[in-house]
C-alpha cells in the first residue's frame, strides 16, 4: 500500500484509477519487453497480454532476460511462458 500511495503522490489518484482499465499489448520478450511487462503488471495495469515469435531461451538470453535461468537454457526447445511473470 506505500507503493501505491507514492504513485498516487507521483501522478495523481485519477491517473491510478485509469491504470485499471488500461490494456497493453507487449511484443518481444526480451530485455525491454520483460522489463516493460514487470513493471506494468507491478502498477497494477488493467491487463498486459505478451506476444513473442516464440524465441527459444538460449545461453545469451540469460543477459537480457532476467527471467531466463540455466535451466531454461539447458532443456532444447523450451520457450519462457507467461505464467512466469505473474
Amino acid at each position: 500500500s506505500e507503493r501505491i500511495d507514492r504513485q498516487k503522490a507521483a501522478f495523481g489518484g485519477d491517473t491510478i484509477a485509469r491504470l485499471k482499465d488500461l490494456n497493453v499489448l507487449i511484443v518481444g520478450m526480451q530485455g525491454v519487453g520483460v522489463e516493460t511487462a514487470k513493471n506494468l503488471i507491478l502498477s497494477n495495469v488493467g491487463g498486459v497480454m505478451l506476444y513473442d515469435g516464440g524465441i527459444v531461451c538460449k545461453e545469451e538470453h540469460r543477459g537480457s532476460n532476467f527471467y531466463v535461468t540455466r535451466e531454461h537454457v539447458l532443456e532444447e526447445e523450451t520457450t519462457l511462458g507467461a505464467a512466469s511473470l505473474t
